[in-house]
């Protein structure tokens, strides 16, 4: 088998269904709260991390509304629980996969609040000298600033899907997406912006903006 690095990624439709996989376990990394990860394996050979998103747990919630700016020499100023939450974990991330990420076969992904642990998980390892394979993150939270954003330009794939009227890409305010933003998906009639922010939505999003992106045979 030729090395990760030489592998080509695996879709981003695929990765949206290991980003779904999170909510459901089993988690190989999670801390005594609310902060979980699934170990998957890509198609391609990858080794892929998954945050779980936001539940209805209520220390899910709170995590989501602790925005106000937190700083960490790693990744700088990002929304304080988000990068709580990562760092609650990113110890026993970086012993169990640091061999995968020096081989150039670790992607990190992660849905709503999963998705910005993902993007500040991607960034961590990136300031450590072994950026991953890919970072994608599936209509997530702003989860930084500038160094955020430098940290993850040396990820060589990295994108950010925003489904159609979903408004959690959108805030905090005082805080911006560091990749590439994907605009995907098509209005379904529903009055509930939050219908937009459903996993199996987006999955469906992203299979149709891929299927529409392939060039004909």
């Amino acid at each position: 088998m030729p090395p990760a690095s030489l592998l080509p990624l695996p879709k981003d439709s695929e990765l949206a269904e290991i980003a779904a996989a999170a909510y459901h376990g089993p988690w190989a990394w999670r801390d005594d709260g609310d902060v979980a990860a699934i170990d998957a394996r890509a198609t391609t050979g990858h080794h892929v991390v998954a945050f779980r998103g936001t539940t209805k747990n209520g220390a899910d919630i709170l995590r989501d509304m602790r925005c106000f700016p937190w700083w960490h020499h790693r990744v700088g100023i990002c929304p304080a629980g988000f990068l709580k939450g990562t760092q609650t974990v990113i110890d026993r991330l970086i012993f169990d996969t640091a061999d995968y990420a020096k081989a150039g076969a670790l992607i990190f992904v992660g849905h709503s609040l999963g998705g910005s642990e993902a993007l500040i998980a991607a960034a961590w390892f990136a300031a450590l000298g072994h950026p991953p394979a890919a970072v994608v993150a599936f209509d997530p939270a702003c989860a930084g600033l500038w160094k955020l954003r430098r940290l993850i330009k040396q990820v060589p794939y990295s994108r950010i899907y925003w489904n159609v009227f979903d408004p959690v890409p959108t805030v905090p305010l005082f805080y911006r997406h560091p990749a590439e933003v994907i605009r995907i998906g098509k209005s379904i009639g529903s009055l509930d912006p939050f219908v937009y922010h459903r996993i199996a939505n987006i999955v469906d999003s992203v299979k149709a903006y891929e299927a529409k992106s392939s060039p004909a045979p």
